[in-house]
């Protein structure tokens, strides 16, 4: 069964394409029980060998055997592929110097360094190959020659961009170029001072990945065989509930991931060979098994699952890496060993934003805000219309501590959509970050409104102030906490940690942490992203927790 899923995923790879092969492999440990450098995915369940009566035949069987099989790959590796060289020019680009356009020579060191910033943080992104001219001292005449710039670097996009005066502030432009049709796709603008200029690029080079890789998220079947109608809608409607998971809801309303993980298994039910919805079920088990939905060992087993089946139908299935990357980085402790199947996500499917919103947990899991901010961008511009990806970069602001950055994004965010119920809710908890707890009550007045809770609606016109507000939030904690008293079987060590700090037991909560790191959750990386433990956030024990904690090692 390998060896076929092998077979065909070389036979049908593309330029920079992962194999089945890949995420069929067992998982390989050394004497200290570690995994190896570059671990394998999953391990296929094998059926039972049937036993030779003839040792020596079956030697000799499996001798004739291998040479076949390394014939027929040798000969898929090396025939010619007239797609090769096109698909890798499409995977490259080539950033030319930043024109300084400030009248400013002395400024000129800054437009060098802002495109090569910009050049090593495009590096990789969706398998892209990065060839910077951003300290090249090029002609007028030759930075205008797009097509021999195109035929020089072989590539055929090209980044063009330049630094201005607005004010008191700089700006930076820039434009994505088809050097074979001479195209032009504008970015939008940025203004930064001298001390914003790691986050212009940041925004820069997210605006450039959204511009080259934008694609609908739901991709058409790349399999030969058509995927059953039914079970393609199902997948298009499963992927919506998930995507709306975080939005507040009415109590007592399904949630968004469990009616996703319904409509993906009727959909593999229905039409096995449905890569995409194997994908989404990868997605729903690895979002849960993060999230201490279920014990971490049975969740890695089930998304693992989930993503093999994915993966030997079509290696492709960005979602299906991406999530194994996440989960196998928790379960060994190590971002290297994630990372590793990160880049094969991105090379698969450098226009799926799940892709870049799944990296960006991981990377925050580790503690690198700045580069999961980085992602979190990629993810949004990839998916402009979709507060989801708003919410995620908002979040991983107030986890580095920059609620004003947060309260931004809300805002604009609720400007052009009143009634997204996820930013409304993310932007009372920003406003009570920066004390501004009258704005935050009326903000969470508005969140109640949308999911119709009359009672807390009441409760909320007459609170004020820190007081009032953070003893609603308690009164709220505390129903939860006695509905998760009231739950039969396993109780989330990271849903008690979080109730229980958010009905104001502070001591209780730091037990219930205890004991969650007691019993190895890895959630707990992310604690100081939880917006349960805001209150707390400011004061010396929390700071010691954290750092008990740690974050997941980065190699």
């Amino acid at each position: 069964a390998e060896t076929v899923a092998l077979l065909d995923a070389v036979r049908t790879r593309r330029e920079l394409s992962p194999t089945a092969a890949d995420a069929t492999s067992a998982v390989i440990h050394d004497s200290s029980g570690t995994p190896s450098a570059d671990p394998p995915v999953a391990t296929l369940p094998q059926k039972p060998m049937l036993v030779a009566t003839n040792r020596l035949d079956l030697k000799r069987f499996s001798w004739v055997t291998a040479a076949v099989i390394l014939a027929v790959l040798g000969w898929i590796a090396v025939r010619p592929e007239p797609e090769a060289a096109a698909s890798t020019a499409a995977r490259s680009l080539v950033v030319l110097p930043m024109l300084n356009q400030t009248g400013e020579p002395r400024l000129a060191y800054l437009a060098t360094g802002i495109a090569d910033g910009v050049a090593r943080r495009l590096e990789g992104i969706g398998g892209i190959k990065v060839r910077s001219g951003a300290r090249s001292d090029w002609s007028t005449a030759t930075r205008r020659d797009m097509r021999v710039i195109g035929r020089e670097f072989g590539s055929t996009i090209l980044l063009k961009s330049s630094i201005r005066r607005a004010g008191d502030s700089l700006e930076v432009r820039a434009s994505v170029v088809d050097a074979s049709t001479f195209e032009e796709r504008a970015i939008v603008a940025h203004r930064f001072t001298m001390t914003g200029i790691s986050d212009a690029e940041s925004r820069l080079a997210a605006e450039i990945a959204g511009a080259v890789f934008r694609r609908p998220m739901i991709a058409p079947q790349r399999s030969d065989r058509p995927i059953d109608a039914e079970s393609h809608r199902l997948t298009l409607e499963g992927f919506h509930q998930f995507d709306t998971r975080r939005q507040p809801r009415a109590p007592g309303t399904p949630s968004g991931s469990d009616s996703a993980r319904n409509l993906f298994s009727r959909a593999v039910s229905i039409d096995p060979m449905n890569a995409r919805a194997w994908a989404g079920l990868t997605s729903v088990w690895g979002s849960r098994t993060v999230g201490d939905a279920l014990p971490f060992d049975e969740g890695y087993e089930r998304t693992s699952a989930a993503a093999m089946r994915a993966l030997t139908i079509d290696s492709l299935q960005g979602t299906a890496w991406a999530s194994l990357a996440l989960i196998r980085a928790l379960k060994y402790r190590d971002l290297g060993i994630g990372m590793e199947l990160m880049r094969k996500a991105e090379a698969a499917e450098p226009s799926n934003a799940e892709v870049f919103l799944i990296k960006e947990t991981l990377l925050t899991s580790a503690h690198l805000f700045d580069q999961a901010r980085d992602a979190a961008r990629v993810a949004r511009r990839l998916d402009p219309l979709a507060s989801l990806y708003v919410d995620n970069e908002a979040a991983v602001e107030l986890c580095a501590d920059r609620p004003a950055a947060a309260l931004q994004l809300y805002e604009s965010e609720l400007a052009m959509n009143p009634s997204d119920g996820l930013s409304q809710k993310g932007l009372t908890r920003t406003l009570a970050r920066l004390g501004r707890y009258d704005e935050a009550i009326a903000s969470w007045r508005k969140e109640a409104a949308k999911t119709g809770e009359v009672e807390l609606q009441n409760a909320l016109a007459v609170a004020n102030g820190k007081e009032g507000y953070w003893t609603l939030k308690h009164a709220e904690g505390r129903k939860r906490l006695d509905r998760l008293a009231r739950v039969g079987g396993r109780v989330s060590p990271m849903a008690l940690v979080r109730e229980t700090f958010a009905s104001g037991d502070e001591d209780g909560g730091y037990v219930a942490i205890g004991k969650a790191a007691a019993a190895g959750t890895r959630s707990l990386y992310r604690l100081g992203c939880m917006s349960a433990l805001d209150e707390y956030r400011d004061t010396p024990r929390f700071a010691a927790a954290v750092a008990r904690i740690g974050a997941l090692r980065a190699r």
